[in-house]
């Protein structure tokens, strides 16, 4: 009966840990939103080397999800406020990096 209890006891433990730990990070979005985007490496979301969420709506974000013209094209996996930072994962699983361009200006 002991070795029973301490089995379900270490169970639940290893549970509420494990849920614990894939807790996901929250994103600044308003960050996100109020920054314009350099690509650095990897995933390109569009042709060019900049994303800005800007009033023209070429490019929106509906919760994680990066849109360009209304299309999905990624979702915002880490933003990285400290190097400026935007990390994004495509729908192929490509891995793409941005930077925040106009912390570098300042």
């Amino acid at each position: 009966m002991k070795i029973m209890l301490k089995y379900l006891v270490f169970s639940i433990l290893v549970l509420v840990f494990g849920m614990v730990s894939c807790k996901r990070k929250e994103i600044d979005f308003k960050y996100v939103k109020s920054s314009q985007w350099q690509w650095n490496k990897g995933f390109k979301i569009g042709d060019g080397d900049f994303v800005g969420f800007d009033t023209t709506n070429f490019h929106t974000i509906t919760h994680d999800t990066i849109f360009r013209k209304g299309v999905p094209r990624c979702i915002i996996i880490e933003i990285n406020k400290a190097n400026y930072l935007m990390k994004v994962k495509s729908l192929k699983d490509e891995i793409g990096y941005y930077d925040d361009s106009e912390q570098f200006t300042k």
